[in-house]
């Protein structure tokens, strides 16, 4: 935009100068002079104008570039405090994963140590398992042979009361 009111001001300028031209070569030479000095006036001051425009479109090109350079300035200092940020978010994710590694090993440890403890009680079910079976197996026989005796015994005393019974009945005739 600055550039198109720069080349419209040359345009002018050019253009005035190009009517001058034209308006010189039909005057006579005498007044060639005077038309000369005044078209230098006029030159002049239009060339001042179009260098002030240039200079206060260059300020204003100054300016905004030193709100830019502001402005990267700005965003270089925002952008550290993000890479800081990250930095310690990283720190913070490192610290956890480490800790999350140790709290797994810990944890498989434990499972390990649970699991040789449940082999461990297993195995010693298994054993007192074993041994009430046999005691069990050993109460039986006992109590098959206590039976066998008590039966065998009972059968015993049988025989001595009808041997007592007939010695009985053979003693006093009854029968």
């Amino acid at each position: 935009m600055e550039q198109a009111a720069l080349d419209k001001a040359l345009s002018l300028l050019l253009e005035t100068v190009a009517k001058k031209i034209e308006a010189v070569k039909k005057l006579a030479a005498e007044d060639l002079l005077a038309v000369l000095a005044a078209s230098n006036r006029e030159l002049l001051r239009q060339i001042s104008q179009v260098r002030e425009e240039m200079l206060r479109q260059i300020g204003q090109v100054r300016e905004e570039i030193g709100s830019v350079r502001g402005e990267i300035a700005q965003v270089r200092g925002e952008l550290a405090r993000v890479h800081e940020r990250i930095d310690d978010l990283q720190k913070v994710l490192a610290d956890m994963q480490a800790s999350f590694a140790k709290r797994l090993d810990e944890t498989n440890k434990r499972i390990d140590d649970l699991q040789k403890t449940l082999i461990d009680v297993q195995a010693s079910f298994g054993k007192r398992l074993d041994e009430t079976n046999k005691r069990i197996d050993d109460l039986q026989k006992a109590l098959i042979d206590t039976q066998a005796t008590f039966n065998k015994r009972v059968d015993e005393l049988y025989n001595q009361l009808n041997r007592i019974y007939e010695l009985l009945i053979a003693r006093t005739g009854k029968g």
